[in-house]
């Protein structure tokens, strides 16, 4: 869960001498990012540097990051001439760097470690356009009371965009594709059957009849254990939320992934070492079981805590 990012001198290095569109739109870039934690700590799976906006920057709205403000879009999507403008990009054509980039990071990791690629859930993705940035995402509920059907044809656009994507992504050679509803918890869990579980299932099916294995993720799983069931997804991602002991009743059947917070790393090596053995202890007799963090590496971890919690799962996996 957020592999690269600000937590690494390495990635910094390179911040430093670029925006971050210009790291998402460069494939020299994103492989190399890409592979930094992979070379520093030996991970099994890569997953592409990329952000999850980057289709709906594709769609029409000019996308930036503001230092310290997070993602900024030139203009938010409120009313139905706003919805009509948005494009059903050709992603070949508007995301071809990070298509281009899945390409060479494939041939270079070979049969070394696995590939990733991921793209945001269309309700996560319509709560930055609608807002037109991150935040409260008032306007995103705004239009869920007022404007319901309006925000089912601006989620349904952000479906069919995003299908297109994924399966791009697929053709790349990747072997899992991480779908990620940060903001699902925004909904009620029958508001989220209503809005967000239809996107979800149909990029699940999206990636499924591609060839790869879809990885569902909502960051407030304990609120929507049977919405996940739903999706009909290969492995479930668990947040931090949701004991482990819980997600092996509730999810019989599936691999699961996750689900250390990472709030834990912040304590150093010693403490993410025995927390991560921890949680291996209580998923050994668990069959098909993805050890990760329950959220993103924070930027203030020290790259040492990583590197204990990556050094404790292959002493469990590869006693010597």
């Amino acid at each position: 869960m957020r592999q690269a990012g600000r937590y690494l001198p390495e990635y910094r290095a390179i911040r430093e001498q670029h925006d971050f569109m210009q790291m998402c739109n460069t494939p020299e870039l994103v492989v190399e990012v890409s592979l930094q934690p992979w070379r520093r700590f030996g991970m099994d799976a890569v997953i592409v540097f990329a952000d999850i906006l980057l289709i709906a920057a594709a769609m029409g709205p000019q996308l930036s990051f503001a230092k310290g403000h997070g993602p900024v879009f030139d203009r938010a999507i409120r009313g139905e001439q706003d919805v009509d403008s948005l494009a059903r990009p050709e992603v070949e054509d508007a995301l071809a760097p990070t298509l281009k980039s899945l390409s060479i990071l494939r041939r270079e990791l070979g049969d070394e470690a696995a590939l990733l690629g991921f793209c945001g859930a269309p309700w996560t993705v319509a709560a930055y356009l609608v807002e037109g940035k991150g935040g409260s995402f008032s306007s995103l509920l705004e239009m869920k009371t007022k404007a319901p059907d309006l925000l089912k044809k601006l989620l349904a656009k952000i479906t069919s965009a995003s299908v297109d994507y994924v399966r791009a992504q697929a053709q790349r050679g990747v072997d899992a594709i991480q779908i990620f509803d940060t903001w699902g918890g925004l909904l009620t869990p029958s508001e989220y059957e209503e809005f967000s579980l239809p996107g979800m299932k149909s990029l699940v099916a999206a990636v499924q009849s591609s060839g790869a294995k879809p990885i569902v993720f909502i960051k407030d799983t304990q609120n929507f254990l049977p919405q996940l069931v739903q999706m009909g997804s290969s492995v479930v991602a668990l947040g931090p939320d949701l004991p482990l002991a819980q997600a092996k009743e509730a999810f019989p059947g599936v691999a699961l992934q996750g689900n250390l917070s990472p709030d834990i790393l912040l304590q150093g090596p010693e403490a993410t070492a025995q927390a991560t053995q921890a949680m291996l202890n209580e998923m050994q007799d668990r069959f098909g079981y993805i050890v990760n963090l329950g959220h993103g590496v924070t930027p203030q971890v020290e790259p040492s805590a990583v590197e204990a919690m990556v050094d404790t799962v292959k002493r469990f996996c590869y006693p010597a």
